[in-house]
Protein backbone atom coordinates (compact mmCIF):
# COMPACT_ATOMS: atom_id res chain seq x y z
CA UNK A 1 0.00 0.00 0.00
CA UNK A 2 1.70 3.21 -0.89
CA UNK A 3 2.16 6.46 1.79
CA UNK A 4 0.74 9.23 0.97
CA UNK A 5 -3.04 8.00 0.72
CA UNK A 6 -6.02 10.60 0.98
CA UNK A 7 -9.63 9.92 2.26
CA UNK A 8 -12.43 12.35 1.99
CA UNK A 9 -15.74 12.34 3.47
CA UNK A 10 -18.88 14.71 3.34
CA UNK A 11 -21.80 13.06 5.15
CA UNK A 12 -25.13 14.65 6.42
CA UNK A 13 -26.94 13.51 8.97
CA UNK A 14 -25.88 9.72 8.99
CA UNK A 15 -23.89 7.17 10.83
CA UNK A 16 -19.86 6.87 9.48
CA UNK A 17 -19.00 3.65 8.72
CA UNK A 18 -15.39 2.73 10.59
CA UNK A 19 -12.01 3.85 8.37
CA UNK A 20 -9.34 1.93 8.41
CA UNK A 21 -5.24 2.65 7.13
CA UNK A 22 -2.37 1.00 8.09
CA UNK A 23 -0.12 2.39 5.91
CA UNK A 24 2.13 6.02 6.37
CA UNK A 25 1.29 9.39 5.46
CA UNK A 26 -2.01 8.81 5.88
CA UNK A 27 -4.94 11.86 6.13
CA UNK A 28 -8.58 12.04 7.13
CA UNK A 29 -11.25 14.65 6.52
CA UNK A 30 -14.48 14.83 7.27
CA UNK A 31 -18.03 16.53 7.31
CA UNK A 32 -21.29 15.25 9.34
CA UNK A 33 -24.08 17.26 9.88
CA UNK A 34 -26.43 20.25 7.76
CA UNK A 35 -25.39 23.72 6.12
CA UNK A 36 -24.74 26.59 8.82
CA UNK A 37 -28.05 26.92 10.90
CA UNK A 38 -29.40 23.17 9.89
CA UNK A 39 -28.93 20.47 12.64
CA UNK A 40 -27.86 16.98 11.73
CA UNK A 41 -29.23 13.85 13.76
CA UNK A 42 -27.22 11.58 15.39
CA UNK A 43 -23.84 11.75 13.75
CA UNK A 44 -21.29 9.29 14.67
CA UNK A 45 -17.99 8.76 13.19
CA UNK A 46 -15.23 6.12 13.65
CA UNK A 47 -11.74 6.79 11.90
CA UNK A 48 -8.58 4.01 12.48
CA UNK A 49 -5.23 4.79 11.43
CA UNK A 50 -2.97 1.96 12.84
CA UNK A 51 0.16 0.99 12.12
CA UNK A 52 1.39 3.30 10.30
CA UNK A 53 3.35 7.12 11.08
CA UNK A 54 2.52 10.55 9.79
CA UNK A 55 -0.97 9.87 10.42
CA UNK A 56 -3.28 12.89 10.15
CA UNK A 57 -6.99 13.38 10.56
CA UNK A 58 -8.01 17.22 10.32
CA UNK A 59 -5.51 19.42 9.16
CA UNK A 60 -5.31 23.59 7.44
CA UNK A 61 -8.23 23.43 4.94
CA UNK A 62 -9.30 20.01 5.46
CA UNK A 63 -10.95 20.05 8.38
CA UNK A 64 -12.61 17.69 10.92
CA UNK A 65 -16.56 18.69 11.64
CA UNK A 66 -19.81 17.62 13.40
CA UNK A 67 -22.88 19.42 13.87
CA UNK A 68 -26.29 18.62 14.89
CA UNK A 69 -27.62 16.11 17.56
CA UNK A 70 -25.33 14.00 19.26
CA UNK A 71 -22.30 14.02 17.44
CA UNK A 72 -19.80 11.42 18.39
CA UNK A 73 -15.73 10.81 17.43
CA UNK A 74 -13.73 7.68 17.83
CA UNK A 75 -10.23 8.07 16.44
CA UNK A 76 -7.15 5.66 16.42
CA UNK A 77 -3.41 6.65 15.36
CA UNK A 78 -0.41 4.72 15.89
CA UNK A 79 3.06 4.93 15.16
CA UNK A 80 5.06 8.01 15.69
CA UNK A 81 4.14 12.25 14.44
CA UNK A 82 0.50 11.48 14.32
CA UNK A 83 -1.91 14.58 14.43
CA UNK A 84 -5.54 16.15 14.52
CA UNK A 85 -7.08 18.91 14.65
CA UNK A 86 -3.84 20.63 13.73
CA UNK A 87 -5.40 23.91 12.03
CA UNK A 88 -5.19 27.17 14.10
CA UNK A 89 -8.43 27.57 16.30
CA UNK A 90 -9.19 31.25 15.46
CA UNK A 91 -11.65 32.02 14.60
CA UNK A 92 -14.17 29.25 16.44
CA UNK A 93 -15.54 27.55 14.99
CA UNK A 94 -13.86 27.34 11.35
CA UNK A 95 -10.98 25.48 11.74
CA UNK A 96 -9.70 22.39 13.55
CA UNK A 97 -11.90 19.93 14.59
CA UNK A 98 -15.03 20.66 15.39
CA UNK A 99 -18.24 19.27 17.27
CA UNK A 100 -21.03 21.66 17.17
CA UNK A 101 -24.46 21.16 18.48
CA UNK A 102 -27.35 23.85 18.38
CA UNK A 103 -30.22 21.16 19.84
CA UNK A 104 -32.71 21.79 22.86
CA UNK A 105 -30.91 18.24 23.76
CA UNK A 106 -27.34 18.31 22.05
CA UNK A 107 -24.59 16.61 23.49
CA UNK A 108 -20.57 16.03 22.21
CA UNK A 109 -18.39 13.09 23.17
CA UNK A 110 -14.71 12.93 21.19
CA UNK A 111 -12.31 10.09 22.09
CA UNK A 112 -9.05 10.11 20.85
CA UNK A 113 -6.10 7.71 21.26
CA UNK A 114 -2.83 8.42 20.26
CA UNK A 115 -0.01 5.72 20.74
CA UNK A 116 3.98 6.33 20.37
CA UNK A 117 6.13 9.26 20.12
CA UNK A 118 5.46 12.91 19.09
CA UNK A 119 1.79 12.47 19.10
CA UNK A 120 -0.29 15.84 18.89
CA UNK A 121 -3.75 17.29 18.89
CA UNK A 122 -3.64 20.61 17.78
CA UNK A 123 -7.01 22.59 18.13
CA UNK A 124 -10.66 20.81 19.12
CA UNK A 125 -13.85 22.72 19.99
CA UNK A 126 -16.72 20.96 21.62
CA UNK A 127 -20.26 23.34 21.84
CA UNK A 128 -23.21 22.54 22.91
CA UNK A 129 -25.71 25.26 22.84
CA UNK A 130 -28.64 23.83 24.36
CA UNK A 131 -29.78 22.30 27.72
CA UNK A 132 -27.69 19.04 27.12
CA UNK A 133 -29.81 16.28 28.71
CA UNK A 134 -28.35 14.10 31.47
CA UNK A 135 -28.88 10.44 30.24
CA UNK A 136 -28.93 11.48 26.13
CA UNK A 137 -25.60 9.99 25.26
CA UNK A 138 -23.05 10.60 27.45
CA UNK A 139 -24.45 12.09 30.34
CA UNK A 140 -22.60 15.91 29.92
CA UNK A 141 -23.30 18.68 27.33
CA UNK A 142 -19.53 18.02 26.09
CA UNK A 143 -17.27 15.47 26.65
CA UNK A 144 -13.51 14.70 25.48
CA UNK A 145 -11.02 11.71 25.93
CA UNK A 146 -7.77 11.89 25.03
CA UNK A 147 -4.77 9.04 25.96
CA UNK A 148 -0.83 10.01 24.21
CA UNK A 149 1.99 7.63 24.57
CA UNK A 150 2.60 4.62 25.66
CA UNK A 151 2.71 4.36 29.99
CA UNK A 152 5.12 0.50 29.31
CA UNK A 153 7.59 2.72 27.49
CA UNK A 154 9.62 4.90 29.02
CA UNK A 155 11.43 6.45 25.77
CA UNK A 156 8.10 7.66 24.26
CA UNK A 157 6.82 10.94 24.30
CA UNK A 158 6.90 14.41 22.76
CA UNK A 159 2.89 14.00 22.99
CA UNK A 160 1.22 17.51 22.93
CA UNK A 161 -2.39 18.98 23.08
CA UNK A 162 -2.58 22.57 21.90
CA UNK A 163 -6.07 24.13 22.42
CA UNK A 164 -9.16 22.43 23.51
CA UNK A 165 -12.30 24.34 24.37
CA UNK A 166 -15.37 22.97 25.65
CA UNK A 167 -18.34 25.69 25.57
CA UNK A 168 -21.80 24.56 26.84
CA UNK A 169 -24.48 26.83 27.23
CA UNK A 170 -27.61 26.35 29.62
CA UNK A 171 -29.24 23.38 30.75
CA UNK A 172 -28.21 20.32 33.29
CA UNK A 173 -25.25 18.92 31.98
CA UNK A 174 -22.04 20.67 32.13
CA UNK A 175 -18.46 19.70 30.50
CA UNK A 176 -15.48 16.66 31.14
CA UNK A 177 -12.28 16.40 30.05
CA UNK A 178 -9.82 13.25 30.39
CA UNK A 179 -6.78 13.42 29.56
CA UNK A 180 -3.78 10.80 29.75
CA UNK A 181 -0.28 11.31 28.76
CA UNK A 182 3.04 8.65 29.42
CA UNK A 183 6.40 9.41 28.29
CA UNK A 184 8.64 12.43 28.25
CA UNK A 185 8.21 15.82 27.24
CA UNK A 186 4.14 16.04 27.25
CA UNK A 187 2.55 19.15 27.09
CA UNK A 188 -1.13 20.59 27.64
CA UNK A 189 -0.82 24.35 26.35
CA UNK A 190 -4.56 25.05 27.26
CA UNK A 191 -7.48 23.78 27.60
CA UNK A 192 -11.24 25.80 28.98
CA UNK A 193 -13.90 24.56 29.96
CA UNK A 194 -16.91 27.49 29.96
CA UNK A 195 -20.27 26.22 31.49
CA UNK A 196 -23.08 28.47 33.00
CA UNK A 197 -26.57 27.05 34.14
CA UNK A 198 -28.15 27.00 37.57
CA UNK A 199 -26.53 26.54 40.78
CA UNK A 200 -25.78 22.91 41.06
CA UNK A 201 -26.61 22.12 37.15
CA UNK A 202 -23.50 23.19 35.00
CA UNK A 203 -19.88 21.47 36.78
CA UNK A 204 -16.89 21.35 34.70
CA UNK A 205 -14.57 18.79 35.65
CA UNK A 206 -11.09 18.02 34.26
CA UNK A 207 -8.74 14.84 34.77
CA UNK A 208 -5.33 15.14 33.83
CA UNK A 209 -2.68 11.87 34.34
CA UNK A 210 0.62 12.87 33.26
CA UNK A 211 3.66 10.59 33.72
CA UNK A 212 7.18 10.96 32.92
CA UNK A 213 9.37 13.42 32.89
CA UNK A 214 9.34 17.51 31.69
CA UNK A 215 5.72 17.55 31.50
CA UNK A 216 3.94 20.68 31.16
CA UNK A 217 4.18 23.97 29.79
CA UNK A 218 7.24 26.07 30.79
CA UNK A 219 8.13 28.48 32.89
CA UNK A 220 5.59 28.97 35.64
CA UNK A 221 8.53 30.42 37.83
CA UNK A 222 8.78 31.36 41.73
CA UNK A 223 5.94 30.34 43.48
CA UNK A 224 4.48 29.19 40.23
CA UNK A 225 4.68 32.37 39.87
CA UNK A 226 2.83 34.10 42.29
CA UNK A 227 0.68 33.22 40.35
CA UNK A 228 -0.32 34.35 36.82
CA UNK A 229 -0.87 30.43 36.64
CA UNK A 230 0.24 29.52 32.89
CA UNK A 231 2.25 27.05 31.93
CA UNK A 232 -0.16 24.36 30.88
CA UNK A 233 -2.60 26.22 31.51
CA UNK A 234 -6.50 24.98 32.82
CA UNK A 235 -9.68 27.66 32.92
CA UNK A 236 -12.50 26.29 34.36
CA UNK A 237 -15.40 28.84 34.26
CA UNK A 238 -15.48 32.70 32.80
CA UNK A 239 -15.12 35.92 34.72
CA UNK A 240 -18.59 38.22 34.11
CA UNK A 241 -20.55 34.11 33.58
CA UNK A 242 -22.12 32.49 36.71
CA UNK A 243 -20.30 28.45 37.25
CA UNK A 244 -20.62 25.80 40.03
CA UNK A 245 -19.04 22.67 40.76
CA UNK A 246 -15.91 23.25 39.11
CA UNK A 247 -13.47 20.37 39.70
CA UNK A 248 -9.88 19.49 38.60
CA UNK A 249 -8.44 16.41 39.06
CA UNK A 250 -4.33 16.27 38.39
CA UNK A 251 -1.86 13.87 38.65
CA UNK A 252 2.09 14.82 37.59
CA UNK A 253 4.83 11.92 38.06
CA UNK A 254 7.95 12.47 37.56
CA UNK A 255 10.46 15.52 37.01
CA UNK A 256 10.40 19.29 36.15
CA UNK A 257 6.76 19.14 35.77
CA UNK A 258 4.94 22.08 35.58
CA UNK A 259 0.94 23.08 35.45
CA UNK A 260 -1.48 26.24 35.92
CA UNK A 261 -4.81 26.21 36.68
CA UNK A 262 -8.14 29.12 37.19
CA UNK A 263 -11.62 28.39 38.14
CA UNK A 264 -14.16 31.11 38.22
CA UNK A 265 -17.31 30.51 40.12
CA UNK A 266 -18.95 28.73 42.84
CA UNK A 267 -18.10 25.29 44.65
CA UNK A 268 -15.12 25.04 42.74
CA UNK A 269 -12.45 22.23 43.88
CA UNK A 270 -8.64 21.60 42.86
CA UNK A 271 -8.04 18.13 43.99
CA UNK A 272 -10.39 17.07 46.41
CA UNK A 273 -11.79 13.72 44.97
CA UNK A 274 -8.09 12.64 44.34
CA UNK A 275 -5.42 15.04 46.23
CA UNK A 276 -3.01 17.05 43.44
CA UNK A 277 -0.46 14.61 42.96
CA UNK A 278 2.85 16.07 42.57
CA UNK A 279 5.36 13.24 42.60
CA UNK A 280 9.06 13.38 41.77
CA UNK A 281 11.70 16.89 41.82
CA UNK A 282 11.10 19.98 40.47
CA UNK A 283 7.52 20.51 40.47
CA UNK A 284 5.64 23.60 39.66
CA UNK A 285 1.82 24.09 40.53
CA UNK A 286 -0.02 27.95 39.96
CA UNK A 287 -3.67 27.77 41.37
CA UNK A 288 -6.48 30.54 40.94
CA UNK A 289 -9.95 29.88 43.10
CA UNK A 290 -12.34 33.27 42.37
CA UNK A 291 -15.93 32.64 43.89
CA UNK A 292 -17.28 30.78 47.29
CA UNK A 293 -16.52 27.91 48.69
CA UNK A 294 -13.23 27.09 46.97
CA UNK A 295 -11.39 24.09 47.74
CA UNK A 296 -7.25 23.22 47.09
CA UNK A 297 -5.86 19.99 48.08
CA UNK A 298 -2.14 19.27 47.28
CA UNK A 299 0.28 15.83 48.07
CA UNK A 300 3.48 16.43 46.60
CA UNK A 301 6.18 13.87 46.98
CA UNK A 302 9.63 15.24 46.58
CA UNK A 303 12.02 17.55 46.60
CA UNK A 304 12.46 21.63 45.08
CA UNK A 305 8.93 22.05 44.79
CA UNK A 306 7.04 25.34 43.52
CA UNK A 307 3.75 26.28 44.62
CA UNK A 308 2.06 28.75 44.61
CA UNK A 309 -2.15 29.83 45.44
CA UNK A 310 -4.35 32.50 45.45
CA UNK A 311 -8.06 32.09 46.45
CA UNK A 312 -10.80 35.02 45.99
CA UNK A 313 -13.59 34.68 48.03
CA UNK A 314 -15.83 33.37 51.02
CA UNK A 315 -15.20 29.75 52.81
CA UNK A 316 -11.86 28.72 51.33
CA UNK A 317 -10.25 25.99 52.31
CA UNK A 318 -6.12 24.48 51.24
CA UNK A 319 -5.36 21.62 52.31
CA UNK A 320 -1.40 20.86 51.48
CA UNK A 321 0.76 17.80 52.32
CA UNK A 322 4.51 17.25 51.63
CA UNK A 323 5.05 14.26 52.77
CA UNK A 324 7.14 11.60 53.20
CA UNK A 325 10.58 14.11 53.96
CA UNK A 326 10.99 16.04 51.23
CA UNK A 327 13.67 18.70 51.11
CA UNK A 328 13.60 22.81 49.39
CA UNK A 329 9.88 22.79 48.82
CA UNK A 330 8.43 26.43 48.48
CA UNK A 331 4.73 27.61 48.81
CA UNK A 332 3.08 30.74 48.58
CA UNK A 333 -0.51 31.26 49.48
CA UNK A 334 -2.60 33.94 49.42
CA UNK A 335 -6.22 33.84 50.97
CA UNK A 336 -8.65 37.36 50.68
CA UNK A 337 -12.20 37.18 51.31
CA UNK A 338 -13.94 35.45 54.80
CA UNK A 339 -13.89 32.33 56.39
CA UNK A 340 -10.54 31.24 54.80
CA UNK A 341 -8.52 28.31 55.93
CA UNK A 342 -5.45 26.79 55.66
CA UNK A 343 -3.70 23.08 56.97
CA UNK A 344 -0.28 22.87 55.92
CA UNK A 345 1.55 19.42 56.73
CA UNK A 346 5.54 19.21 55.70
CA UNK A 347 8.29 16.79 57.01
CA UNK A 348 11.75 17.68 55.28
CA UNK A 349 14.28 19.97 55.30
CA UNK A 350 14.66 23.51 54.27
CA UNK A 351 11.09 24.37 53.75
CA UNK A 352 9.44 27.45 53.27
CA UNK A 353 5.71 28.84 53.78
CA UNK A 354 4.46 32.52 52.93
CA UNK A 355 0.91 33.15 53.83
CA UNK A 356 -1.04 36.35 53.31
CA UNK A 357 -4.88 35.90 54.61
CA UNK A 358 -6.78 39.55 54.45
CA UNK A 359 -10.32 39.37 55.64
CA UNK A 360 -12.61 38.11 58.62
CA UNK A 361 -12.31 34.21 60.43
CA UNK A 362 -9.11 32.80 59.07
CA UNK A 363 -7.61 30.43 60.01
CA UNK A 364 -4.06 28.52 59.63
CA UNK A 365 -2.38 25.54 60.95
CA UNK A 366 0.88 24.37 60.42
CA UNK A 367 2.57 21.25 61.31
CA UNK A 368 6.68 21.00 60.38
CA UNK A 369 8.92 18.28 60.68
CA UNK A 370 12.39 18.71 60.22
CA UNK A 371 15.24 21.09 60.20
CA UNK A 372 16.24 24.73 58.75
CA UNK A 373 12.40 25.17 57.94
CA UNK A 374 10.64 28.27 57.58
CA UNK A 375 7.27 30.33 57.93
CA UNK A 376 6.40 33.72 57.24
CA UNK A 377 2.70 34.48 57.66
CA UNK A 378 0.52 37.82 57.71
CA UNK A 379 -3.08 37.85 58.82
CA UNK A 380 -5.23 40.92 58.77
CA UNK A 381 -9.01 41.75 59.39
CA UNK A 382 -10.37 40.37 62.91
CA UNK A 383 -10.93 36.98 64.18
CA UNK A 384 -8.02 35.46 62.96
CA UNK A 385 -6.08 32.28 63.94
CA UNK A 386 -2.88 30.69 63.50
CA UNK A 387 -1.23 27.60 64.94
CA UNK A 388 2.32 26.87 64.22
CA UNK A 389 3.69 23.49 65.17
CA UNK A 390 7.96 22.71 64.19
CA UNK A 391 9.78 20.28 65.22
CA UNK A 392 13.19 20.02 64.66
CA UNK A 393 16.24 22.32 64.69
CA UNK A 394 16.85 25.97 63.34
CA UNK A 395 13.18 26.38 62.24
CA UNK A 396 11.57 29.28 62.24
CA UNK A 397 8.33 31.40 62.09
CA UNK A 398 7.66 35.05 61.64
CA UNK A 399 3.81 36.26 61.95
CA UNK A 400 1.85 39.40 62.11
CA UNK A 401 -1.52 39.94 62.71
CA UNK A 402 -3.16 43.63 61.95
CA UNK A 403 -7.10 44.01 63.89
CA UNK A 404 -8.92 42.91 66.68
CA UNK A 405 -9.41 39.54 68.43
CA UNK A 406 -6.82 37.45 67.02
CA UNK A 407 -4.31 34.92 68.03
CA UNK A 408 -1.48 32.91 67.87
CA UNK A 409 0.15 30.13 68.99
CA UNK A 410 3.68 28.56 68.01
CA UNK A 411 5.11 25.68 69.41
CA UNK A 412 9.14 24.75 68.04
Amino acid sequence: MSSGRFIAILIASMAAAPMAARADGNAAFLVQGGLPGLTGAGNSASIDQSGGSDNAAGRAGLTMQQSGLGNTLFLLQTGDRNSTGTAPLAPLPQTGLVQASDSASGTNLAQITQRNDDNRVGSLAQIAEGAGLAGFGTGFGNELIVEQGLAEVAASGGNDLGIATQNRSGGVAGNHARLQQAGAGNRVDEIRQYAAGPAGASANSLRLEQTGDANGLAPLGGEAALTGALGGHFVQGEAGMVAYGNRLDLRMVGTGNQAGTIQTGSDNSIGVVLPVLLQGADNHLGAVQTGTANDLSITVLGDRNDIGSVQNGVGNGIAIAITPAGSDNRLSIRQDGTDNALIATLSGDLNSIGLIQDGTGNSSLFDVLGDLNRIEGKQSGTANEAVVTQTGTQNSAVFSQLGGFNSITINQ
